[in-house]
């Protein structure tokens, strides 16, 4: 069997990347609010590494980050499938799984 190299194709996804954060008194592991908010407007996120529960390789980066009505921070993430994990990773969401 040969492997034929494909195109460098990538996935866009979007997923709650933190819960609403804390209170502004809340000292903690946790963000606050006010953490999550100047994120967010600093666009400091971007091209954050995507990984696997926050280990190993990475799987592409974050293209952009907003809060929802909730408070909670969701990403915009695009996924490398051209690289064995990011192709794992496409694929368990195309299933589903």
């Amino acid at each position: 069997m040969y492997l034929t190299p494909r195109a460098h194709t990538r996935m866009l996804l979007l997923g709650t990347c933190n819960p609403r954060g804390e209170q502004a008194c809340y000292n903690g592991l946790y963000y606050t609010a006010d953490e999550l908010a100047t994120m967010v407007s600093g666009g400091t996120l971007c091209g954050v590494p995507v990984k696997t529960e926050h280990a190993g390789a990475s799987l592409g980066t974050v293209v952009s980050g907003f809060l929802d009505d909730t408070g909670a921070l969701q990403c915009v993430m695009e996924v490398d499938e051209s690289t064995v994990e990011g192709c794992i990773a496409s694929g368990f969401v195309r299933d589903g799984v």
